[in-house]
């Protein structure tokens, strides 16, 4: 889970495996069958990318759905079970995203796709409330 070999955005997050546990990781990789076979699902733990995720866990079970959960309440089921973590994969990291080269501009955002603008249209009601 990286920018390389080929990088996505300047300042975008990376992620490794290696040295993650429940203590700092910040996805967590769900498998029904204890392998990476059996990938099911990946949750984030708040504020795994400087965004907020919840009180815990967040996780997308589909559509634009958002849950917000304790680490295993997902366990069991279609799920399976947490077979790996992932952690920031440089301890600096969290600095590089808020630094100015790190940035992008609204602008920025929107012309390189990573910021989609919805148009809305609101009924009367939800216009009053």
């Amino acid at each position: 889970m990286s920018n390389n070999p080929y990088p996505r955005y300047t300042g975008a997050t990376n992620y490794t495996s290696i040295g993650a546990d429940e203590t700092n990781g910040v996805v967590a990789l769900w498998s029904n069958n204890g392998d990476i076979s059996g990938a099911q699902h990946l949750s984030v733990r708040k504020p795994g990318n400087n965004h907020p995720h919840g009180y815990d866990w967040e996780s997308k079970p589909g559509g634009l759905m958002r849950t917000f959960h304790p680490r295993d309440a997902l366990s069991g089921g279609i799920y399976g079970a947490i077979i790996r973590y992932f952690r920031l994969a440089t301890p600096t990291m969290a600095g590089k995203i808020n630094s100015p080269q790190g940035r992008f501009t609204f602008e920025e955002s929107v012309k390189n796709g990573l910021t989609v603008i919805q148009k809305v249209k609101l009924n009367e009601f939800e216009k009053d409330y």
